[in-house]
């Protein structure tokens, strides 16, 4: 029950503050240090515009966290609805830990470092 409560709040937080003009949320060690986007920047962002319902700003901040929450979040409504998931739900929800997850992720923090079109779409 602690670990709802965490998420609510971070939501609430989340939808009440703009991380874009909020000194509360932290800025990216990596992209300060090297000028490099992480797989990660730009997340807060696109939660923030997700929680308003901005789909489209949401994919343009982190396109890569976008796609992983409404994925987990159909996992998530998936198995109150259905408690014996099916298999390939189970699969899809744990595909973020998992070593193609890891992968993915890696692969996308480097896709979006590249400075050309198609690439540059994918920085925030």
């Amino acid at each position: 029950m602690m670990q709802s409560s965490a998420v609510a709040a971070t939501a609430v937080a989340l939808y009440a503050l703009d991380p874009a003009t909020s000194a509360i949320f932290p800025s990216c060690p990596l992209r300060a240090w090297t000028g490099w986007l992480c797989p990660g920047c730009g997340t807060l962002r696109a939660m923030h515009a997700l929680l308003h319902g901005s789909l489209p700003a949401a994919l343009q901040a982190n396109a890569l966290a976008t796609v992983a929450v409404l994925c987990a979040g159909v996992a998530w409504l998936h198995d109150r609805a259905r408690p014996a998931a099916s298999p390939w739900l189970l699969s899809m929800s744990h595909a973020g830990f998992s070593a193609a997850g890891v992968a993915l992720a890696l692969a996308f923090g480097a896709v979006r470092n590249i400075p050309t079109t198609p690439f540059s779409w994918l920085t925030p």
